[in-house]
């Protein structure tokens, strides 16, 4: 996520599916275990901290999922039907280390 708002700023959205039990602790956690670690450090320093931040709260939407469920997790479905509409990528960094899971379609 880093490198795609570094090298491609333009971006309209990156959704984030978070495991958390609400959108406001995605974010919290977003924030907390994402934003505030050194990962963030080369792009602080190249936009400045304000207008990360400025660029993160207009692109990148936290959201409270979980892969391992229906419709990832996602009860609000307004909010399905619109990243259904707009979603052109998924990247999926999500690990289970139970390695008998099966996928779920």
């Amino acid at each position: 996520m880093e490198k795609i708002l570094r090298v491609q700023p333009n971006v309209k959205k990156l959704y984030l599916l978070i495991k958390a039990p609400d959108n406001n602790s995605a974010k919290e956690r977003f924030t907390r275990e994402v934003m505030m670690s050194e990962l963030f450090n080369v792009i602080r320093e190249k936009m400045g901290s304000g207008n990360l931040n400025s660029l993160v709260k207009e692109e990148v939407f936290a959201i409270s999922g979980d892969i391992s469920y229906e419709n990832l997790g996602i009860r609000n479905s307004k909010l399905r039907e619109e990243m259904h509409k707009e979603i052109d990528i998924i990247i999926n960094s999500a690990a289970v280390t139970n390695f008998y899971e099966r996928y779920i379609y």
